[in-house]
């Protein structure tokens, strides 16, 4: 009788497709599939369909389900009948974690993408947090400097976190675009200086992120408002402050705000 393949179920729960969902789909293209079966659990959100679309020929598919107390139930259900051998958390999904701990069968991995974000919970949250990280559970960093946040900030034990440098496709800028071309496209002078801010600040991020990072580029409004000079925030969840202080600073009214469906289409 043939032994089944141990099951590797990749759990995610943001439903928007960016950097941290690019790298959980080359996760899954990089598993040795005569080893083992990779699974996807992931919402059934239309902006979330890039990933499927990447692993849906190699991977099993299934809908996670939302948030909340009946979420985590309905999870726990999902994770008991799919029995996985791995479930592999793609950052803070407290769903997802929650869910693996009252699951027997199933060691559980966490990918963090972005500790330096500090998290505010009220009370319910300090205590879903601490429930979600209880141990055994071990944590991937994507560098030293976030194993050390881990660490230090969040008490993370040296030995339960990993890290392993995150990697993109190789050919990913390799695109060539024409500039002359593309500033036409969005009516911006030749000659302009173009400071563009990308962020996909999404609410789970909290306010403090936020002000962190449109700061840089409230400053850069102030110092270079002018005719020649064009300010572009780009991405999902601008702060209204962000917006606001391109108005009027700008040769012409109306701002640009591009919100590519993919992390490549920016770089251009």
């Amino acid at each position: 009788m043939e032994n089944k393949k141990p099951k590797v179920l990749y759990y995610q729960q943001n439903p928007v497709w960016g950097a941290a969902e690019e790298y959980l789909a080359l996760l899954i293209e990089g598993l040795d599939k005569d080893r083992f079966q990779p699974i996807l659990m992931c919402s059934k959100d239309d902006s979330i369909q890039p990933l499927v679309e990447a692993v849906k020929l190699t991977a099993e598919v299934h809908h996670s389900e939302p948030d909340g107390l009946k979420g985590i139930l309905g999870t726990i259900r999902q994770f008991r009948r799919l029995k996985p051998d791995l479930i592999h958390v793609n950052d803070p999904a407290l769903t997802g974690l929650l869910a693996g701990q009252f699951v027997t069968r199933g060691h559980r991995v966490i990918t963090y993408h972005t500790p330096e974000l500090e998290m505010t919970f009220n009370w319910k949250g300090k205590l879903a947090w601490k429930l979600a990280f209880r141990p055994p559970i071990h944590t991937i960093a994507l560098s030293k400097r976030n194993k050390e946040t881990l660490v230090t900030r969040y008490g993370f034990h040296q030995s339960h976190v990993s890290v392993i440098p995150h990697g993109l496709k190789e050919g990913k800028f390799d695109h060539k675009f024409n500039r002359s071309e593309t500033r036409r496209a969005l009516g911006i002078p030749q000659d302009c200086t173009v400071v563009i801010n990308v962020a996909r600040l999404a609410p789970q991020k909290g306010a403090g992120p936020k002000k962190r990072i449109s700061a840089p580029f409230l400053q850069v409004a102030q110092d270079c408002a002018g005719p020649h000079t064009r300010l572009l925030p780009m991405g999902i969840g601008m702060p209204k402050e962000m917006i606001e202080s391109c108005k009027g600073k700008c040769s012409r009214e109306e701002i640009v705000r591009h919100r590519p469906p993919n992390g490549a289409s920016a770089c251009r």
